[in-house]
């Protein structure tokens, strides 16, 4: 159960202790050093006043008291009700057949970026009559509330169990786990927040005795999010003069999913962030280190929890560049004034490809000029809106740039809707004229407008009228949510919109000249698959292939 060993590593001598946390706690830890440290100057050894065979037997009468009773009825109240699991999102799932917790360990000094020191810390928790410790468990129930977007936090931290100066020699395992419940006001100061969770936390002290594997039993609870004060007992160790250092090595296996052990020094903190690493990335557990190291300055200067500010200046840096999308482009014209320059230059080359259907650009600027003419002869033009109902097909292309050749915006209908549905989108736009496929006329009984049958399209006459073109300003689309959740939302987009769409996917992706791109969605499914449908003929001489 424990093993203790001397190495030397040149002229270095190192005392390696390995002992199983059934047997020892961090206190006992401490205990065995300086023991070893006296043992080494030929001093006495104070002797155990009690031993854990000793407390085990009263831990086994304590289950039958007053006391024992109460303790149960205290943490029933404060976790009745509670149904909260506060862990960080896992970036991998977990494996319930897999009995393995690796770990892996981060070590963060304050002082590596941060100003206060301990006694800044104690001075702060002093005038607020809370304590280094609670300060310390407060901001972690706070940070794990930030990171997982609730309002409450349950979290667990340990008491060390010595309950009398008599058990202070004790090498043992006397830690008790202890849940902590917190639910937040934004508007609470912080200092009034630090003084209720150190009442909060010496209650949980006080009723310490009922054990925490009962209660995780009846509450369903786990001891997943943990934290551990340790002070300064694990500072040094004083052997002949000379000052020797503890050194913790992980054991690969991790008593929770994430850890936290705060170390006190002289002049700053060391944490250690102690996580699974099957199931959090290090760079997660890395944000979320350096958000509780700014979130310790925040508690030290602030007013209230509303006044924290969560981002450390490395973190807004990171975000400013989500916002680094400036480029510049041609904000003068629109998706029409784009296509028909591009067909004036490659006339020839083919723009939409259909199953064995081929249309080139010119076919296609002739075809929409004609589709165009049309709604502008039925005095359709800026502001009207026109219905387009038909199946996958060369079409949803070439009736889209006709109607916005016209000054209309198009609204796509997705046929998979039910027929009230469509009936009702319809409606909504105030649709001027349905432009729709023969076989899906039944989807829209009850519709009395014009309608443009897609069979007729080809029969269209040539068109001479002069008509406005569209302006960066008009509507370009009309398209709606599915309605799954109530009535179907209507959103107005643009021509501007989509014109800074096409030139974002020009960068993003490096469209060129002489490529083919396949479309793979439908267009009313989704606003950025309708506006990504006329993106690719608009702009580039491509082919459009099949869909799959």
């Amino acid at each position: 159960m424990k093993t203790i060993c001397f190495a030397e590593c040149g002229d270095d001598c190192y005392l390696l202790i390995d002992m199983h946390h059934l047997v020892s706690d961090g206190t006992s830890i401490a205990v065995l050093g300086k023991d070893i440290a006296l043992a080494y100057e030929g001093k006495e050894l104070a002797p155990e006043d009690v031993t854990m065979f000793q407390l085990s037997s009263f831990e086994e009468i304590l289950e039958t008291t007053d006391d024992y009773k109460k303790s149960k009825e205290y943490f029933d109240s404060v976790l009745s009700g509670v149904d909260v699991k506060t862990t960080l999102t896992e970036d991998f799932a977990e494996k319930p057949e897999d009995n393995t917790k690796p770990s892996s360990v981060i070590v963060m000094k304050s002082n590596e970026k941060y100003a206060y020191t301990p006694d800044e810390v104690d001075a702060f928790t002093r005038k607020v009559k809370s304590s280094p410790g609670t300060f310390f468990v407060a901001v972690y129930q706070y940070a794990l509330a930030k990171f997982t977007g609730l309002d409450e936090t349950l979290v667990c931290t340990v008491t060390h169990g010595r309950v009398s100066k008599l058990m202070a020699n004790t090498v043992g395992m006397m830690v008790h786990t202890i849940p902590l419940y917190k639910k937040f006001d934004e508007n609470e100061t912080i200092a009034s927040y630090l003084f209720t969770a150190r009442k909060s936390l010496k209650s949980a002290i006080k009723n310490d005795i009922y054990p925490f594997v009962k209660l995780a039993g009846e509450h369903e609870i786990a001891n997943d999010s943990m934290i551990v004060y340790q002070s300064d007992i694990f500072n040094e160790v004083v052997i002949d003069n000379k000052k020797l250092d503890f050194n913790f090595i992980s054991q690969g296996n991790s008593i929770a999913k994430l850890n936290l052990m705060v170390f006190k020094h002289k002049d700053h903190y060391e944490i250690r962030f102690e996580y699974r690493s099957d199931l959090y990335r290090e760079e997660t557990i890395r944000s979320f280190a350096e958000t509780y190291f700014k979130l310790i300055d925040e508690f030290l200067h602030k007013e209230r929890l509303c006044d924290i500010d969560l981002l450390s200046d490395e973190q807004k840096a990171q975000l400013d560049k989500f916002n680094a999308t400036e480029a510049e482009f041609d904000d003068t014209k629109t998706v029409i004034d784009l296509f028909r320059e591009q067909a004036k230059k490659t006339p020839d080359n083919v723009a939409v490809v259909y199953k064995e259907k081929s249309f080139t650009y010119a076919q296609v600027d002739d075809i929409t000029d004609r589709i165009a003419g049309y709604l502008s002869s039925k005095g359709i033009g800026k502001g009207d809106v026109v219905s387009v109902l038909i199946p996958r097909c060369e079409y949803m292309p070439i009736a889209s740039i006709g109607i916005l050749k016209s000054g209309a915006a198009y609204q796509p209908l997705d046929p998979s809707y039910p027929p009230e549905r469509l009936a009702f989108m319809v409606k909504d736009a105030d649709a001027k004229l349905l432009i729709a496929d023969e076989s899906l006329l039944e989807l829209l009984p009850d519709y009395k407008g014009d309608i443009l049958l897609t069979k007729n399209i080809p029969s269209l006459p040539q068109s001479n009228a002069e008509i406005a073109k569209p302006q960066l300003d008009d509507l370009f689309i009309l398209i709606y949510t599915s309605g799954s959740t109530g009535v179907p939302k209507g959103a107005m987009l643009e021509h501007k919109n989509i014109s800074s769409f096409c030139n974002f996917h020009i960068r993003k992706f490096g469209l060129c000249e002489g490529r083919q791109y396949r479309h793979t969605q439908a267009t009313a499914l989704m606003p950025a698959s309708a506006r990504c449908t006329l993106l690719w003929y608009a702009v580039l001489p491509f082919t459009l292939l099949k869909r799959t």
